[in-house]
């Protein structure tokens, strides 16, 4: 059943993107949210892709990104969003 939500809030989300309102650091936070909790890090990637692109980067969406990037068992990428966050302060780089 959770899976059907992360599933839906992903398909909210694209059409978020594709037809606006854009989504803001609240929505990615809780989209990343959901994708940890459900440990469907396929999602995770489609997220990034659209934090990069907008070059959105704060607190928030880092700290979001380590946590799903964690339970999604994805630790090297955690641990690039963390380091690159600590060198650079911007921590949505690869």
């Amino acid at each position: 059943m959770k899976l059907s939500k992360v599933d839906s809030a992903m398909q909210l989300f694209q059409d978020m993107i594709e037809n606006g309102p854009k989504p803001d650091k609240y929505t990615i936070s809780i989209v990343l949210t959901g994708i940890a909790d459900t440990a469907t890090g396929h999602y995770g990637e489609q997220v990034y892709r659209c934090v990069l692109a907008n070059r959105m980067n704060n607190t928030m969406i880092v700290t979001s990104l380590i946590n799903m990037y964690g339970k999604c068992a994805q630790v090297d990428d955690a641990r690039k969003v963390f380091d690159a966050e600590e060198t650079d302060g911007i921590g949505v780089h690869r």
